[in-house]
């Protein structure tokens, strides 16, 4: 027997597996998926899985790459976050492919209308955000490298809510829903043709019956005619009753306190609504740009600007058709405008918001705590 308590013999610990020059651990669970970009393809031979690992904490989060991970066999927690990805991105599609098989197919082309210029492509290029889905984000490394991220673990349940008064033809509420496709879309309007949610006018509306931050997106587009330079037959314009509806829609954001909102209104007489209240300088923009066939200038109030500039189409910058022909084949109104351009025929044909407009609108906005 060793009579010296010095010479126990101390547990030997057991060896510390080192890989790749680390102390060997195992995966907790993946949080993340990221990809390169070039020229808005994804490298297939450049994908990295955010690892949590088993007992650490965030500070030691770390992207591995496939191999590294399944170097035991598959890797399960892997296996499972890569089936939830993919089959998000299989109902996307699935839902796109559905949405573009219900769109009507024009056949009636006369040859003349092939041989216009093209007057009606959107000029404004697309953003990087452009090639990513609903949950995903871009970000640009250090060195440069322009990635795309997958934040899975950052996914709530509630669905992002837009409110959209004054919806007519409902071009807003389509475009939101392709850009966040779980979106829950609320609508207002005073014509019973385009089924909205709350048929009333906007004077007549009760926003209370919602809660401050119920709605994350609010958008308004009130009835321009009054205010339109457009406007050149029909008496003298309802100022008064113009600047009613836009104060109650102004009331209306004031109390729903959404996260982003946005109010249209063309360029020309200003609501007095808007000059007694503090609000964003307006930014500005011609629908020619974004692939109409008419000019209309229009500016638009928002608290969530997008980080490159709205188009519009000057004598410095023309639009593709005004640069081609010295003018624009229509005039957004429904008669002829007294230069005798030929009006837009129908009111459904001039209200509908440009979908290339609505996606450099929507596209930049952060949902991070909610499900889009």
């Amino acid at each position: 027997m060793d009579e010296f308590a010095s010479r126990a013999q101390l547990p030997v610990p057991d060896p510390v597996m080192v890989v790749d020059g680390q102390a060997e651990a195992h995966v907790d669970k993946i949080l993340a998926y990221r990809v390169r970009m070039v020229k808005g393809k994804s490298v297939e031979e450049w994908k990295l899985w955010k690892v949590r690992w088993t007992g650490y904490s965030a500070a030691h989060d770390q992207w591995r790459s496939r191999d590294k991970m399944d170097r035991g066999g598959e890797n399960r927690q892997l296996k499972e976050f890569e089936a939830r990805r993919l089959g998000m991105q299989a109902d996307i599609l699935k839902s796109v492919e559905q949405r573009q098989q219900r769109q009507p197919v024009h056949l009636d082309v006369t040859l003349s209308q092939l041989m216009e210029p093209q007057c009606d492509v959107p000029e404004v290029d697309s953003p990087p955000e452009d090639f990513c889905l609903p949950w995903e984000r871009v970000e640009i490394l250090g060195n440069g490298e322009l990635v795309v991220i997958t934040d899975l673990e950052e996914r709530k349940t509630r669905p992002v809510r837009i409110l959209v008064l004054f919806s007519g033809t409902g071009s807003v509420e389509r475009e939101f829903a392709k850009c966040f496709p779980s979106a829950s879309v609320v609508t207002l309007d005073n014509d019973p043709r385009w089924q909205p949610d709350h048929l009333a006018s906007m004077e007549d509306w009760d926003p209370t019956q919602y809660p401050p931050g119920f709605f994350d997106v609010i958008w308004a587009s009130p009835p321009c005619t009054q205010y339109s330079q457009a406007r050149t037959t029909g008496g003298p314009p309802d100022l008064e009753g113009a600047d009613t509806s836009v104060k109650c829609t102004l009331n209306a954001i004031e109390h729903l306190k959404p996260k982003h909102w946005f109010l249209e209104n063309p360029e020309g007489r200003c609501p007095n609504a808007l000059r007694l209240r503090e609000l964003p300088q307006p930014l500005f923009y011609t629908y020619c740009k974004y692939g109409e066939r008419y000019r209309k200038p229009t500016c638009i109030w928002t608290n969530s600007p997008p980080s490159t500039p709205l188009l519009e189409c000057t004598s410095r910058t023309p639009c593709a058709c005004k640069w081609a022909t010295g003018g624009h084949p229509e005039a957004a109104q429904l008669g002829p405008s007294s230069s005798q351009q030929p009006g837009a025929r129908d009111a459904h044909a001039v209200y509908p918001v440009p979908a290339p407009l609505l996606r450099h609108l929507f596209h930049h906005l952060q949902f991070g705590e909610f499900d889009t």
